[in-house]
């Protein structure tokens, strides 16, 4: 009884030191591939802009007013995802920081048939009384129609597109070169997000060339195949004519690599452009941050943009908690009613 025991310890301590010992852009791979096998999550994200733009490339009073809104722009989302059946809900907050110092609250729901979007009150842009805090409803059929047949998002092949798209990078880009796996006492995750190994992937100045030739040698020809995929055929409204005359003009304008290279560095300095992933013991992606620090050249100067994302995800296919929940019908506005009260509203 003992041996057994023994050997049961023994095969744990293997099963783990075998987790552990998996080389970082193999760990990403598994945790890309398992994207689609999430059936319900809790989520959360912030965007944050920054950086610097030329005083000559603003032009005009108008032109710098909006350059300053948009300097230290905060968005962030946080919400609720359930597969089956489809149901999404998700708050939308923008932050203005400057002398206005603006926040716009923006919560949508969504189900396989509906979307509705609450009507905020913006300070800055005075709305009735009678629309402000009530849900705006939208038929998705009803819009596919009004847009000659385009149809919407697909949410599940979205999925697996992205899933596909994000392992064309992973697979062509060199691991020694871009992949690093680091120690979680470098990471500071948000309360209740467990992950246990994280992956980053980075391009800076000494790789940048190697990373530009990659994308457009190999990442790049494997999206437009995605595109052109049967499977994916409808999922953005596109023709297939279209696709491979895009793909056609893509090939010969890259055919020399060395003079696209030369092009987009005489435009852009990438300065890191970096995405850290933590995944948790069932290789699931439940963390993630993307740092894009740049200089954009152009006659007029230099720009430096800094973009930052930090995304999150607990309560991974565990049953949906939503928080807003369906509308109920007397906290719903049609189309039709809103612009009546539009129009009420500019008479008096």
């Amino acid at each position: 009884m003992r041996k057994v025991g023994l050997i049961g310890v023994g095969l744990v301590l293997a099963a783990t030191l075998t987790a552990c010992g998996t080389p970082p852009k193999a760990t990403l791979g598994k945790a890309f591939e398992n994207f689609e096998k999430m059936e319900s999550y809790q989520f959360q994200a912030k965007m944050t802009l920054g950086g610097e733009v030329p005083a000559d490339k603003l032009g005009d009073a108008q032109a710098e007013q909006v350059a300053n809104l948009l300097k230290n722009a905060e968005m962030s989302f946080s919400g609720v995802y359930q597969k089956e059946p489809f149901q999404s809900e998700v708050n939308v907050q923008l932050n203005l920081k400057g002398d206005l110092n603006v926040g716009i609250n923006l919560p949508i729901v969504l189900t396989k048939e509906k979307m509705w979007v609450k009507i905020p009150n913006i300070p800055f842009l005075p709305l009735p009384k009678t629309v402000t805090d009530k849900y705006l409803e939208l038929d998705l059929k009803e819009l596919e129609a009004k847009s000659s047949g385009q149809k919407q998002l697909d949410m599940t092949k979205g999925t697996e597109f992205s899933k596909e798209v994000l392992a064309a990078f992973v697979q062509n880009f060199d691991e020694k070169t871009y992949f690093t796996e680091l120690n979680k006492k470098e990471i500071t995750l948000p309360a209740g997000v467990e992950a246990n190994r994280f992956v980053q992937i980075q391009v800076d100045k000494n790789n940048m060339d190697d990373a530009i030739k990659v994308s457009i040698g190999k990442v790049i020809p494997k999206i437009f195949d995605l595109l052109l995929d049967p499977k994916y055929a409808d999922l953005f409204n596109a023709k297939k004519a279209d696709i491979e005359q895009a793909r056609t003009a893509f090939t010969d304008k890259t055919k020399d690599q060395d003079k696209v290279l030369n092009d987009i560095k005489k435009n852009v300095d990438v300065n890191q452009i970096q995405l850290i992933s933590g995944i948790n013991k069932s290789n699931y992606i439940t963390y993630q941050t993307f740092n894009v620090d740049l200089n954009v050249k152009d006659e007029s100067g230099t720009s430096h943009v800094v973009v930052k994302v930090e995304s999150s995800m607990e309560h991974i296919n565990e049953k949906a908690q939503f928080k807003l929940g369906i509308p109920t019908s007397d906290n719903i506005i049609t189309e039709e009613q809103l612009q009546k009260e539009f129009a009420k509203g500019f008479m008096q």
